[in-house]
């Protein structure tokens, strides 16, 4: 089933890359939206959502530069950051991005995305018996397929997309679905 899948997105990508045509007028509109910026913001969603002293936020912000129509990357920060009884934690992630968008002339447009990424974590945890400090450094990423919708003149966007990583999110599995609003300029 995989590698139908796989097979399927490949297939997709390279059909749509090669059979890329477009007349000077419609470069020239793609053009003037070439700047992209991305932001999260939400409260993390589970069982604690409502809990005052258990929560956990998930943000991003990324800006993206259209190398080629359907091509951008550019750099990104995200993470979280969060409280539990006697502790407090963050997770700070600074990478990349590179992603193809496919049918980038329609209003809903699937998606591919890589990001590589270097995470640093801390933790303090307090209580009247016991501090202690924890932190950790590591190389991830994340390959996420997805979909985008256009709106306001395309100049807003929604992506809706499915992220895997080689590490665990703050779901606690290697895998999330996440979401992100975009403005184009």
């Amino acid at each position: 089933m995989k590698n139908n899948l796989l097979i399927a997105i490949v297939f997709f990508f390279i059909n749509n890359f090669f059979s890329y045509t477009q007349t000077a007028n419609n470069l020239t509109e793609v053009k003037k939206k070439i700047h992209r910026i991305g932001i999260q913001y939400n409260p993390y969603i589970d069982e604690n959502l409502f809990s005052e002293s258990i929560g956990y936020n998930v943000f991003a912000l990324r800006y993206g530069y259209l190398v080629y129509p359907g091509l951008s990357v550019g750099p990104e920060f995200s993470g979280y950051f969060g409280k539990a009884p006697y502790t407090k934690l963050h997770t700070f992630n600074y990478g990349c991005f590179c992603r193809y968008s496919f049918l980038s002339k329609k209003k809903i447009q699937p998606f591919i995305e890589i990001s590589p990424y270097y995470s640093f974590f801390y933790q303090k945890v307090s209580s009247p018996n016991f501090n202690k400090a924890i932190n950790d450094n590591y190389f991830s990423g994340y390959i996420a397929p997805g979909i985008s919708g256009y709106f306001l003149q395309n100049k807003m966007s929604f992506d809706l997309f499915y992220k895997f990583s080689n590490r665990t999110f703050l779901n606690n599995k290697k895998q999330t679905i996440t979401y992100r609003f975009n403005i184009h300029f």
